[in-house]
Formats: structure tokens, C-alpha cells, sequence
């Protein structure tokens, strides 16, 4: 595929320097507590944003499972594409009307999509800015196609210029459902994920001796992450949007962070979320219990 015939062509303009991977390899202690760390966040923000929106105070321990188990769904498909039908699922077995809980899911999705998308328009400007015209160009028109993609969403559901049967399954913004204040909170565990995710590659490179201040860290982590996001989990291409960023854009040439960064933010994430998904699947040991004995 040309990911794999890209990451040759990379390796081979530098290799891969063992005495980096051993350094890196002390970071693990930090950052896979730090990784995990965000699997609760997102629950816990999943949490307050259902109770702040419908009232319904749902046990705390199976959101954070429910949440980590639709990580897994998120990470195996197309960005934004099955992690948030089990989370719709899941608030409707618990009793909450089908429109309404795509609701509570579709401004879940908006508190990421905003940061996000944002960051990576300042990554793309940045690289503009640096004389990157193909860095720059692609970050950007990913962006504007995306959130264009969503604004229309949104206004296709506000004017409910959809076919009939699907009303019934839209989010509805209207009636009892507002947004209010109480927002300010999950908004904080978003601004936190953020942060965290922008930590995730600060720390080790600076282990490393590489010279990349946080704000770089942010811009790199979203660049990748939108160049990623046409591909299943953003495998292959999230890599490589990485690699280039730094390399290209912020001089930093380091294949052993762009690995470790991958291996801690993704495929962690996807067996540990894997194994709650399992644990919620075959319910034979209740999420709830299961949180509390680990």
C-alpha cells in the first residue's frame, strides 16, 4: 500500500536509532498510566454531559466502561464512523428517546471535533507560514472538508431536510433538551484530553533531547491526526502525517517517537478498550465491578 511504501522510503532517509528506542523505553512508565488516563476522562466527560443534558444520573462506572468499549469500534473504523452507535445504544437502553440520546453523542463528537479541528488549521497555517505548500495545503483542505461536512450535518438535522423515516433517529435540539451551563464541565474534561494527548508526544520527545515545545507538540499531534483521520483508525496514514510534520515543519527527524507516540495513544488504547468491550459484550463480569476490582 502506499502507506507501507511511504514508511519504506522514510526509514531508509533515517533509520530507526536503538539507542533512542532504550531511551524512550523509560517513558512507558509514565505514559501508558497517562494513556489510560484519558480512557476515564472521556467516561467521566460522557458522564457529566448525559446528566447535565437529560437530568438522568447513570452509574459512573459503566460510562467510563461504555465509553472505553465505543473507543475500540472509533479506533477499528473511519473517524467519527460506530463508536458513538454504542454510546446511542446505550442511552437508550436506559431509557432515553432515540433522537435524544443522538443528541447528547452528536455534541460529544462537537467537543472534539472543535479543539481538533482547530489545532490542525493552525498546524496547516503553520506550515504554510514555513514554506510547506503540501503539508500546509493537505492539512487544510482536510479540515475545511471536514467541518464543512459537519456544519451541513447540522444544518441538514436543524431543517430537517432528511427522508421521514429518519426523523425519528436524528438529534432533536428542541423541547425539554438544552444547553446550558452545565456544559462547563465536560468542556473542562475536553480541554484536559487535549492537553493530555498533546503530552503524550512533549514528554518523550524532550527525553530525547529533541527540541519541541508543547504548542509544537499540539499542532503535530492534530496535523497527524487529521491527515489520518480518511483511514481506518488513521492507520498508516497518521504515522506518516506525523513524521512529516515534524520533519518538514518543525525539523525534528524521529522515527522512535512517532512509534512510541502510536504505540501509547493507539494501540494500547485499542487492546485495553477491546478487552472492556469484550468484558461488556458477553456481560458475564458487570462493568461496574469490573472497574472496581482493578
Amino acid at each position: 500500500s502506499a502507506c507501507l511504501v511511504g514508511s519504506e522510503m522514510c526509514i531508509r532517509d533515517r533509520p530507526i536509532n536503538m539507542e533512542e528506542i532504550l531511551l524512550l523505553k523509560g517513558a512507558l512508565i509514565i505514559l501508558i498510566p497517562l494513556s489510560l488516563l484519558r480512557l476515564i476522562l472521556q467516561g467521566l466527560r460522557f458522564f457529566f454531559l448525559t446528566r447535565a443534558l437529560s437530568g438522568k444520573k447513570l452509574p459512573i462506572f459503566q460510562c467510563i466502561g461504555i465509553r472505553a468499549s465505543s473507543e475500540f469500534v472509533a479506533l477499528s473504523l473511519p473517524s467519527y464512523v460506530g463508536g458513538e452507535v454504542i454510546r446511542i445504544i446505550y442511552l437508550k437502553e436506559k431509557g432515553l428517546p432515540f433522537n435524544f440520546s443522538s443528541s447528547i453523542v452528536l455534541i460529544e463528537v462537537m467537543m472534539d471535533i472543535l479543539p481538533g479541528y482547530t489545532l490542525a488549521f493552525l498546524a496547516g497555517i503553520l506550515a504554510l507560514i514555513r514554506g510547506k505548500t503540501l503539508i500546509g495545503s493537505t492539512i487544510l483542505i482536510l479540515t475545511s472538508l471536514f467541518t464543512s461536512l459537519y456544519l451541513s450535518i447540522l444544518f441538514l438535522i436543524k431543517k430537517r431536510w432528511v427522508p421521514k423515516i429518519l426523523i425519528k433517529f436524528l438529534p432533536n435540539f428542541e423541547g425539554n433538551f438544552q444547553i446550558n451551563r452545565k456544559l462547563l464541565l465536560p468542556s473542562i474534561f475536553s480541554l484536559i484530553l487535549v492537553l493530555l494527548s498533546s503530552f503524550l508526544l512533549y514528554y518523550p520527545s524532550n527525553l530525547i533531547n529533541k527540541s519541541l515545545s508543547f504548542s509544537d507538540s499540539m499542532l503535530a499531534i492534530y496535523a497527524s491526526l487529521i491527515m489520518g483521520s480518511i483511514s481506518i483508525g488513521g492507520a498508516g496514514l497518521t504515522e506518516l502525517g506525523l513524521y512529516f510534520y515534524l520533519k518538514d515543519v518543525l525539523n525534528l527527524n524521529s522515527w522512535e517517537l512517532v512509534i512510541l507516540w502510536r504505540i501509547i495513544s493507539y494501540h494500547l488504547i485499542v487492546l485495553v478498550s477491546g478487552l472492556i468491550l469484550s468484558l461488556w459484550a458477553i456481560r458475564k463480569i458487570p462493568i461496574k465491578n469490573y472497574f472496581r476490582k482493578v
